[in-house]
């Protein structure tokens, strides 16, 4: 019986447990709005930009902030910012189903990084056999641009449009970049460029964003053309890669 009245003493003497802060009635209207603006199939990108800013500057501590902000940040394929931001709202105590939801996409995002790491590892040996390795000089475009070294983006693209000059796409990425170094004009040249090859998903991205230079941005955000081509290109030229290495270790066997 002392026992029992100890713990049960005890047990009311706990520290309660901190809960999240809440969003106000006006916030929370903004971050169901910044909610579906994240609709990949009928959301509006830079509705949602400008909701998650206002969360971000007046609901900083609320993990849903956070939370909003990993999932835009994986839209437009910055998987390590996402992936901070998706620590973050774990951290700041997200919790219900978007816990399960950030914790999913957390650990997505670590082995997306970790898939990329090896990738990029590949294409700069096969650079190394091969300077003019047109699909390693994409490849490590990419995922220059991708971690925003802008200079090695350039570099590796404007060799691209130099191996294959009818290559629309490479105009395409070469054109993004030097939209993000400052480099209007040079950026509008490879769109002109890119068009009078043919249409495509990328050279549509670079033309929206030329478009919309008058609008302001809270992230500067890879192309998502540009980040399917990464996926699904680097995807198909890696695994072609390890079954000739396996092949080849075969062989020598």
């Amino acid at each position: 019986m002392h026992a029992l009245v100890l713990a049960l003493f005890f047990a009311f003497q706990a520290p309660e447990l901190k809960q999240p802060p809440r969003y106000s009635a006006e916030l929370e209207a903004v971050r169901q709005q910044a909610d579906a603006a994240l609709d990949p199939t009928g959301g509006n990108p830079i509705e949602a930009r400008q909701h998650i800013q206002r969360l971000l500057k007046e609901a900083p501590e609320n993990p849903q902030t956070h939370f909003l902000l990993g999932r835009m940040l994986v839209q437009h394929g910055e998987y390590e910012e996402a992936h901070r931001a998706m620590e973050r709202a774990l951290e700041l105590g997200l919790d219900g189903n978007d816990r399960i939801e950030a914790q999913n996409w957390r650990d997505s995002l670590q082995r997306q990084m970790a898939a990329f790491d090896e990738a990029q590892s590949a294409m700069s040996e096969q650079l190394r056999k091969d300077p003019n390795d047109l699909e390693a000089h994409k490849a490590l475009a990419l995922f220059a641009y991708r971690k925003r070294d802008l200079a090695a983006a350039r570099t590796h693209a404007a060799r691209v449009t130099e191996l294959r000059p009818d290559d629309g796409d490479g105009h395409a990425l070469l054109g993004a970049i030097l939209l993000d170094l400052g480099d209007e004009d040079g950026a509008r040249e490879q769109a002109r460029q890119a068009r009078a090859i043919g249409d495509s998903n990328q050279v549509q991205s670079l033309e929206a964003r030329l478009q919309s230079l008058s609008q302001k941005r809270l992230f500067v955000a890879v192309p998502l053309g540009l980040v399917a081509v990464l996926v699904l290109g680097l995807g198909g030229y890696w695994m072609s890669r390890r079954r000739n290495r396996r092949a080849s270790s075969a062989g020598a066997a």
